[in-house]
């Protein structure tokens, strides 16, 4: 029996066959038959895929989210807290700065220079603190020293108690501005004047007199030792240069300096008085009156006066106890 004869092929569409797609035509239409020319069994049909986009892909993807980069050695807070404290309370920020540098000796921690400027800050606030304890300290040795005594001495306990009775109560009405004026005229009453005093009074160059807790021996007065002390490298006097010299001894049962003790001025015919205050030169007798003498001993000293030119000549020098309020503690010396 024969086979019916086959259909006849469709006729072309009007746009013509179908367009291959990218990969081949279909099984049965075009291409090599199986197993001729195709991909070996078992192969990927679509072959590999592009170039580079496999690779691009997971290089990118790993190196965005694998590990992250290491930030390196942290900061050490001992450190920061030292040098902190180095400024606040320095003894413990230098205890703590030397803990920071051996915490970040090995590099495993940052901070070393911090740690290092707080061992610095600690150690010269310290000195500092030091000094001024130091200071305190001897100023309040030498106050029970030198002020404290002076203070409880029964003489300058009686020169205090007459200064006292010599003071009246301002008169009534006299209050304000009006009754310090009338304490004021009291006061200036009282104390020592300002009146030249007669050279024919004064002790003679050599001559010993008791001032204070001293005994005092004026032994020259140079009344133009202005080119001495310049050549000694000192600058220009605003008038002229007197120096005083003198041997004192201390006559109390303490040490004591003569510079804090005593004090020395130059009286002008004219009343007006130049002490050591008036004079800013430096020289060797001067470091000796600052000098503590112990009790007993004797010491020479120097003072230095700056008067005015027109003032020297006719004048007197007078030597009194610093702790003085009545003038009594002082002696006068002629000046030649």
């Amino acid at each position: 029996m024969s086979q019916p004869p086959a259909p006849p092929p469709p006729p072309p569409g009007p746009y013509g066959p179908p367009p291959q797609g990218p990969y081949g035509p279909p099984p049965g239409q075009g291409g090599p038959p199986p197993g001729q020319g195709g991909p070996p069994p078992g192969a990927d049909p679509y072959g590999p895929p592009p170039q580079g986009y496999g690779q691009g892909y997971g290089q990118g993807y790993g190196q965005g989210t694998g590990v992250r980069p290491d930030p390196g050695p942290g900061t050490d807070v001992v450190s920061v807290l030292g040098l902190v404290l180095a400024f606040l309370l320095a003894p413990v920020g230098l205890v703590l700065s030397i803990v920071g540098v051996a915490r970040t000796r090995d590099g495993r921690r940052r901070g070393r220079g911090l740690a290092i400027a707080g061992i610095v800050v600690s150690v010269v606030l310290s000195l500092v603190a030091a000094g001024i304890v130091v200071a305190v300290v001897a100023f309040g040795a030498w106050w029970e020293r030198v002020v404290t005594p002076g203070l409880d001495d029964p003489a300058f306990i009686e020169e205090l108690e007459q200064l006292e009775e010599g003071l009246s109560v301002p008169s009534p009405g006299a209050s304000g501005p009006a009754g310090l004026d009338e304490l004021t005229e009291q006061l200036e009453d009282l104390l020592p004047s300002d009146a030249p005093v007669d050279p024919a009074t004064a002790l003679p160059l050599g001559g010993t007199a008791e001032v204070g807790e001293f005994e005092v021996t004026v032994t020259g007065v140079d009344l133009d030792a202005t080119d001495v002390l310049v050549a000694q490298g000192n600058g220009e006097p605003d008038g002229q240069y007197v120096v005083v010299t003198a041997e004192v001894t201390n006559t109390s049962a303490d040490a004591q300096s003569v510079y804090f003790g005593l004090n020395t001025a130059y009286q002008a015919a004219s009343g007006t008085e130049y002490d050591e205050f008036t004079c800013d030169a430096s020289f060797e007798g001067q470091a000796v009156a600052l000098a503590d003498v112990e009790p007993g001993a004797s010491t020479p000293v120097s003072w230095c006066l700056d008067v005015p030119e027109a003032e020297v000549g006719g004048g007197v020098v007078v030597i009194g106890a610093t702790f003085d309020l009545t003038g009594d503690a002082s002696a006068v010396w002629a000046e030649q």
